[in-house]
């Protein structure tokens, strides 16, 4: 069998998903792009409870995930943060399609907390001040993170994976630069673009709590005790640019409303001794985000699904079940150690 008979089937595929999907969003949105927040969480809670019996997997990896993040935690605690944390993924859903049916409801719903407002004004008082690197997480509505540097005073540029449905690609851009100027530069060649966004004088916007093999520049380190392979790439451009790192989230509020955060890192970023230490501390302000809003995180990726070659077998244990160990890829033993607490 050629290759080009090989593809067929999934170009088929693909073709298909579009189709049905370009048919299905205008009813979707007609049907649940204008509710009101109070019937967006009412109609998650319905959408979880008719989904459950195909959420076997997802609730494992999610409980399996929850364990490693709050180990002093117990089962009950465990389940209904489960439960939370579904519905809270169809509640995502539903509010996408509203943005997607409503973009200039985005910016009347962000508020901003006092650390970003008086950011922004300090910016409004000194244009010379350099471009941000923001690192925001899995947490909230992070698509909608991608906003704070309009909402700022400053043009912005988003480092954006791509989906195989090219048509996804096209509603997440939507959602990515609705109602602002921020340019999407793709995961292939990142660093380029980085840079030159930067040279326009752009802040930058990344998402680097998702595993990153090694093979792809990935580097072993701390999150929630477990060693995790992540991204050094800002932290990189920051250090050799002299340029700062901040963290955001985009969290929901009870109101429907979403509030965005801000968190400074320990030290600037000349005080750092390399790129490694820099991330560490991201992660940690990381930790920080998801503990005060765990029913928000993305609990269905599987984030610890490698373990270094090197790990003691009782460390390989604390990982999840959809772990596997790596055969040849090593990582420094002092993160076999118990972590220091975050600052």
């Amino acid at each position: 069998m050629t290759e080009t008979d090989s593809t067929m089937p999934l170009k088929k595929r693909r073709v298909f998903v579009t189709a049905v999907g370009k048919l299905c969003l205008p009813v979707a949105s007609f049907l649940f792009g204008n509710l009101s927040p109070k019937w967006v969480t009412r109609w998650a809670k319905i959408f979880y409870v008719l989904a459950w019996p195909f959420t076997c997997r997802p609730r494992k990896i999610a409980r399996a995930n929850l364990s490693i993040a709050f180990p002093e935690s117990n089962n009950k605690q465990y389940n209904i943060l489960v439960k939370k944390n579904l519905q809270y993924i169809f509640e995502l859903g539903l509010d996408w399609l509203h943005f997607l049916s409503h973009p200039s409801d985005i910016n009347q719903r962000l508020l901003l907390s006092s650390e970003i407002d008086a950011f922004r004004q300090s910016r409004a008082k000194d244009s010379s001040l350099p471009p941000t690197i923001f690192c925001t997480l899995h947490l909230g509505n992070w698509e909608l993170a991608s906003h704070v540097s309009y909402i700022s005073g400053r043009k912005g540029a988003v480092v954006a994976a791509r989906f195989t449905v090219e048509w996804f690609n096209e509603l997440a851009a939507k959602m990515r630069t609705a109602e602002t100027d921020t340019v999407l530069l793709p995961v292939q060649g990142a660093a380029r673009g980085m840079l030159r966004a930067l040279k326009e004088g752009r802040d930058l916007g990344i998402l680097i709590d998702q595993h990153v093999s090694p093979k792809r520049g990935g580097v072993f380190l701390n999150f929630f005790g477990l060693p995790v392979t992540t991204s050094l790439l800002p932290a990189t451009i920051a250090l050799r640019q002299r340029i700062p790192i901040m963290i955001v989230a985009c969290h929901k509020q009870p109101d429907g409303n979403f509030g965005m955060d801000m968190e400074c890192l320990p030290k600037p970023t000349e005080q750092y001794a390399s790129a490694a230490e820099l991330t560490q501390d991201i992660l940690h302000g990381y930790e920080r985000l998801i503990r005060r809003y765990p029913e928000q995180y993305l609990w269905l990726y599987r984030y610890w699904r490698v373990c270094p070659a090197n790990a003691p077998q009782e460390l390989f244990q604390r990982y999840p079940f959809y772990a596997r160990q790596y055969d040849d890829r090593t990582c420094d033993e002092t993160l076999f150690q118990p972590p220091s607490p975050s600052p």
